[in-house]
């Protein structure tokens, strides 16, 4: 079922629990970092949120949840660029202007934390770990992926985006006025946001963006998730997508009456226990040492649609 508008409204009910230490992106900003999960992890997770969130968002936390559930340790951020321009007001931790926030800004914030996390030894020498993402999370931890072939041992993503190009359509469809006007004015969590025409677009239709040409290099384990009513990541996109990448290392689990926002009962438990069961299904039992970090511990999953 489609979320009401006053669901969508006030569906960033955030956690008010501050991050457990602050790094610098790239660009000196200050991004908030949460650690969570076991000591002795049978893997490590990069947890990326959605355009203007947070890692404390509903979603976000019960992903991580399940993730920590079996075994894995999380490693969630805030993404800089979200600060909102209009009311002063702040959803996350870490410092930019929404005005700033693109696909790629996120994706590089994304691979700074992976760096840090390298360097502060919560990775192995020559380990492989899993990125994790929604929606625009999602994207950036699909492009990590394919850049990063020989790093990424496993991918999970809910309501993805499969191009920029598809995203900048559908934006367009729905916005009135955004080129001409030069921003559009979104309603998060009941604060006023405002997402400038520029450097979205032009970034959107990056390359780097296009995961539907590159889904041959998604040769990982890669679990995809989607509600078969998401306007916003229309499941006929997610299921092009699937059928692009190589055969084997794939599953695709849809979410029935579910929409990008999850909101109806049940809807996150499913995500979550699909989760659950890939992981324990993909994951090793225990931690591999460097000399065993390979393929061969891996359990593969085909995945065929009816």
């Amino acid at each position: 079922m489609a979320s009401s508008k006053e669901k969508i409204s006030n569906r960033v009910l955030i956690d008010p629990k501050e991050p457990d230490l602050y790094i610098k992106n790239r660009n000196g900003k200050k991004l908030g970092v949460w650690v969570k999960g076991p000591e002795n992890p049978r893997g490590v997770a990069f947890l990326s949120h959605g355009q203007l969130g947070t890692a404390r968002d509903p979603i976000i936390l019960q992903m991580r949840d399940a993730l920590i559930s079996r075994g894995v340790k999380v490693i969630s951020y805030d993404a800089s660029n979200s600060y909102c321009d209009i009311f002063n007001c702040h959803f996350n931790y870490s410092e930019g202007y929404a005005k700033n926030l693109t696909w790629s800004s996120q994706y590089y914030d994304l691979e700074d934390v992976i760096k840090w996390a390298k360097r502060s030894g919560h990775l192995e020498k020559n380990s492989q770990y899993i990125v994790a993402g929604r929606s625009q999370g999602a994207a950036v931890s699909l492009r990590h992926a394919i850049e990063h072939r020989e790093d990424v041992g496993f991918v999970i993503v809910l309501s993805p985006p499969v191009s920029g190009e598809i995203t900048f359509k559908l934006f367009n469809s729905c916005i009135r006025d955004w080129r001409k006007l030069g921003s559009y004015v979104a309603n998060v969590g009941g604060k006023t946001v405002r997402v400038p025409y520029e450097p979205a677009a032009t970034d959107l239709m990056k390359s780097q963006n296009n995961f539907l040409a590159q889904a041959g290099k998604l040769t990982m384990p890669t679990l995809l998730i989607c509600g078969d009513r998401d306007g916003s990541t229309p499941i006929q996109d997610v299921m092009h997508l699937h059928y692009m990448m190589p055969e084997g290392n794939k599953q695709f689990v849809v979410i029935p009456d579910a929409d990008h926002f999850l909101l109806e009962p049940g809807d996150m438990e499913l995500v979550c226990s699909t989760m659950q069961n890939w992981l324990e299904e993909n994951l090793p039992k225990q931690q591999p040492s460097v000399k065993a970090a390979s393929w061969s511990w891996a359990r593969f999953i085909n995945f065929q649609i009816n």
